[in-house]
């Protein structure tokens, strides 16, 4: 692909008198001279030492600054920043992407773990002097077991502010998500008992980022009730409340359904709720809906699923919730649905129960390693599956025997798009690059040529973030 996008294309004509404003006047000769080493490949030499420096105060660096970030651009990079330099960091420079606060410890994206201020990051006027991080698309909290003391310990204020500051510039077309959970199963919420004014400050937080368009609740150390909802910001399109402290109640929905101007994606734990209050309430106002098993002890019935998938678009479920699909008669408003395999034995239940409605069909090994996708050839006529068009599966890469298996078998006769998800925890992460020569070599012996080549197999790798 690198050689038919890059080395077949024309090359492109550069002027050598049109440099841009941060270069300087004159031609590129000015600048550059011949490589001290006349082997191919070598760059040439650089005649301005001041050229580098002049860049990266530039908004052109922009770019260069929102992928690798401030710590491998100026401490790798640039041996002595200058005043200038750093003046333009603080002002204008994106400088992470990811930030996560983790208890008392603070991760800005790519292992940059409290490099500013010396280990002050938490400093007034050390991470929160610098204004504008433009590249700041997900903010994760997650509270520890000693939440009082970490309630006391992080400036929220300040944070709430520095994060103002961040999304007053927001570019529309960035999405931005917000997480909140313990940082361990064994969280203390309840030793947050006696601190209002810290759990208050760190509420408004959450009113504060206006451009948020996708936020999760795992977890709260306060309540998260209608006032709560209806200070988040209205840009939200993707709702995940999954903490056993959220008052699930018919005025809780509504509130939800009139504070949001377009909620596209509404998360809830099953048991919550009865279905038909929850669709009565929300039908019409939310395309998509994630409902997880949180205790493990819950069960969906088929009229329950059947009302589920002939209400909404898209729902994503967990297969322990199914105890059996609805009848595949039925219709259905369900085109997209998502299945997280926290079980064995789920394949052969749901190839049968499909709705006939679904074209995107998504798997997600949620819990198993080596979670077996079971088949039974013997009952392929029974299988509802040839409307499926676009098959996503989620974190079988360390085993993809079993995918290759579901397409000898033609399981799915009408796939026009696999997509193999490697996620992050999974052995398959760490040679991504020699999993997709194997997906390609595969794909190429595979005896029915004519049908994989119809078939648009792709790989996807996915971070925590």
């Amino acid at each position: 692909m690198y050689k038919e996008n890059i080395f077949q294309q024309q090359t492109k004509q550069y002027d050598a008198t049109a440099l841009p404003k941060w270069v300087g006047e004159g031609t590129v000769d000015r600048y550059f001279g011949a490589s001290a080493d006349e082997k191919e490949g070598h760059l040439s030499k650089c005649l301005d030492g001041g050229l580098f420096e002049r860049f990266l105060c530039d908004e052109a660096s922009n770019a260069v600054f929102e992928c690798l970030g401030f710590k491998e651009v100026v401490q790798t990079l640039v041996p002595a920043a200058s005043k200038k330099l750093y003046a333009r960091m603080r002002d204008t420079a994106p400088v992470f992407a990811q930030l996560e606060l983790s208890g008392l410890w603070i991760d800005l994206g790519g292992g940059f773990v409290k490099h500013i201020g010396g280990g002050k990051v938490f400093a007034a006027d050390k991470l929160f002097a610098w204004k504008n991080p433009h590249g700041l698309c997900s903010v994760t909290i997650k509270f520890s077991k000693a939440l009082a003391e970490w309630l006391d310990a992080v400036p929220w204020e300040q944070l709430r502010l520095y994060l103002e500051q961040s999304c007053a510039k927001w570019d529309q077309n960035r999405k931005f998500s917000v997480f909140l959970g313990p940082s361990t199963d064994d969280a203390d919420v309840g030793s947050s008992v006696g601190k209002p004014d810290a759990l208050n400050k760190m509420k408004r937080l959450f009113s504060s980022l206006v451009p948020c368009t996708k936020l999760v609740v795992e977890a709260s150390p306060f309540a998260v009730d209608t006032s709560f909802v209806h200070n988040l910001p209205r840009m939200i399109q993707d709702l995940q409340l999954f903490g056993d402290n959220t008052g699930w109640s018919k005025p809780f929905l509504q509130s939800i359904k009139g504070h949001f101007g377009s909620l596209r994606r509404l998360g809830l734990p099953a048991g919550c709720v009865n279905v038909p209050m929850l669709v009565a309430t929300i039908e019409n106002s939310v395309d998509e809906l994630t409902i997880k098993n949180v205790d493990g002890r819950q069960r969906l019935g088929p009229q329950d699923l059947a009302m589920l998938f002939e209400r909404f678009q898209a729902v994503e479920l967990d297969s322990s919730l199914i105890s059996a699909f609805p009848s595949t008669k039925n219709k259905a408003k369900l085109t997209s649905l998502t299945l997280r395999a926290d079980r064995h034995n789920f394949f052969i239940q749901m190839l049968m129960g499909l709705p006939s409605s679904v074209r995107s069909l998504r798997i997600c090994n949620d819990t198993f390693s080596s979670n077996i996708l079971t088949l039974d050839v013997s009952q392929k006529q029974k299988y509802n599956t040839k409307f499926v068009h676009t098959l996503v599966m989620e974190g079988f890469a360390d085993n993809l025997e079993q995918l290759w298996k579901v397409l000898k078998h033609d399981l799915f006769p009408n796939l026009k798009r696999l997509s193999i998800v490697i996620t992050a925890n999974e052995r398959a992460a760490n040679n991504v690059k020699g999993k997709r020569e194997e997906i390609r070599r595969v794909q190429l012996q595979t005896l029915d040529q004519c049908r994989t080549k119809r078939l648009n197999i792709d790989t996807v790798l996915e971070t925590k973030h």
